[in-house]
């Protein structure tokens, strides 16, 4: 009877062990996972920060407001897809004169975008000056679009800013006509401490 007892209890401890080494390998198999999914988000993390490191350090400064004094500027819209990219070159070409950024926005599906300025001047020394008069005005865009395309700005950006060129219009105006979804009328608000506030629509 007690040898019944020892047995009994010997393969209630064997099966214990062997339920709290399954349990173990499932939690060791899960741990892992959750190890690879957050390696594989820190490397996407990483390169992210990286490109826009090295975007920040060695982007030339081709953006300069246009307004002699700030002049927040305000517009809620639906961006295209891929509108953060053109933000992101403009953001790294613009030469602030402070901490500020040039853009600050929020919202997902439709975007709340504050700007510092309302209007911009894009020059590149030696090369593009909106005030100059150009025989071949394609051969110059071409010119700029290598100069951006070696800047490290994105293919959408140099379709916008050629566009602009072509236009001869660096106003906020015109940059969300680029990035917004057609079909809005979109409320645009400026803050002006010498001409005072406005606010008017644009279609685009």
């Amino acid at each position: 009877m007690l040898n019944i007892t020892i047995n009994y209890a010997q393969n209630k401890i064997n099966l214990s062990k062997n339920t709290l080494n399954h349990h173990q390998k499932q939690y060791q198999g899960f741990f892992f996972k959750i190890l690879k999914i957050s390696a594989r988000l820190s490397i996407k993390f990483v390169k992210f920060a990286s490109q826009n490191l090295f975007k920040t350090l060695f982007m030339e400064k081709l953006l300069f407001s246009k307004d002699e004094d700030k002049c927040p500027y305000r517009a809620e819209f639906k961006p295209i897809e891929n509108y953060s990219e053109v933000i992101s070159d403009f953001e790294q070409m613009y030469e602030s004169h402070g901490p500020e950024s040039l853009f600050q926005i929020s919202g997902i599906d439709e975007i709340v975008l504050i700007a510092e300025t309302s209007a911009l001047n894009f020059i590149i020394d030696d090369v593009f000056d909106p005030i100059e008069y150009y025989d071949d005005y394609s051969a110059k865009i071409s010119e700029v679009k290598g100069i951006l395309n070696k800047n490290n700005v994105s293919a959408l950006g140099i379709e916008v800013i050629s566009s602009m060129i072509s236009e001869e219009d660096f106003s906020l105006d015109q940059l969300i006509n680029k990035i917004a979804l057609p079909d809005q009328t979109i409320t645009i608000q400026i803050s002006d401490l010498t001409y005072g506030n406005t606010e008017y629509t644009i279609d685009t």
